[in-house]
């Protein structure tokens, strides 16, 4: 298991975030890459604890997280598919860019 981990928002308060979480599930699902998933809302208790995670006290979802420490938003994760640089981005081991 990797520790990778990414951070939604169940409740949807815009169809923007609605579609971006999508876009990186379809992304992250189309790689054969399985993040654990977890809760970024005001209403979950362990938000101080998240929040610590991504180091940003106005970090909203979607983000992505390896074990303790931040890859970024949904802006820089599309970026980095772009780029061809997903591997690095999520800080998985052995990452080289796909040729």
């Amino acid at each position: 298991m990797s520790g990778l981990c990414t951070y939604n928002r169940s409740i949807m308060a815009s169809c923007d975030l609605k579609s971006q979480q999508s876009k990186m599930t379809h992304i992250l699902d189309g790689k054969c890459i399985s993040p654990a998933t977890g809760p970024l809302s005001e209403q979950c208790p362990k938000r101080v604890g998240e929040r610590g995670m991504v180091a940003k006290p106005m970090v909203l979802p979607p983000q992505i997280v390896q074990g303790v420490q931040s890859c970024g938003s949904c802006e820089l994760f599309v970026e980095a598919v772009e780029q061809n640089m997903l591997q690095q981005f999520l800080k998985l081991t052995g990452a080289k860019p796909a040729h």
